[in-house]
């Protein structure tokens, strides 16, 4: 299996998995972010890409392979293996993002300050009363748009990270190194 680019999950969820023989590709997969290189040119995916939210399904998923009739998943809290068929509703959670008073704010940054409000501990439980839910999410984002997030997401995303956290998913060093390399150079 070699890939050539790494776009975000659309409607063609491995679309973009190409198996090409004659090309000497090298794929590095650690902790969810695929490393390609080609021609000399490095580039360096998301912590978040392949990690799936299916509605209906408890936990979250790692996304392995394409299958006949959907996509084979791995739970990320039993790590059975399973197929996740194309009328489910996925969502990567690199496409997720928190309704704020200005502008949706990415799911992978509220992981980051939540991250560096607990010193890259765990958050509060999710089973938490709701008002603690409320106060402590107003500590991360205090922006959040309070009529369109309600204390089920705020339970959903404190799960989640509490999740990626515990089975070392989180790796914010390595996506700002990829930022910064990304950044073109300016000359004065």
């Amino acid at each position: 299996m070699f890939i050539d680019f790494c776009p975000s999950f659309g409607d063609h969820i491995f679309s973009w998995l190409q198996v090409r023989p004659f090309r000497k590709t090298k794929i590095i997969n650690r902790k969810l972010k695929i490393l390609t290189i080609f021609a000399g040119q490095q580039i360096v995916c998301s912590m978040l890409k392949g990690i799936l939210a299916i509605s209906g399904e408890p936990g979250l998923f790692k996304a392995l392979s394409e299958g006949k009739n959907g996509v084979i998943v791995e739970s990320l809290l039993t790590g059975k293996k399973q197929t996740a068929f194309a009328s489910a509703k996925m969502s990567t959670l690199e496409d997720i993002a928190i309704y704020t008073t200005n502008e949706d704010f990415p799911l992978k940054k509220v992981f980051k300050k939540i991250s560096d409000l607990e010193n890259g501990g765990a958050a509060l439980p999710s089973n938490s009363k709701p008002e603690d839910l409320k106060k402590y999410f107003e500590k991360v984002l205090p922006d959040f748009d309070r009529e369109r997030v309600y204390v089920s997401d705020i339970k959903k995303v404190l799960t989640w990270y509490n999740l990626l956290q515990e089975k070392g998913l989180l790796d914010f060093e390595a996506d700002e190194v990829k930022a910064e390399e990304a950044a073109p150079e300016t000359e004065g």
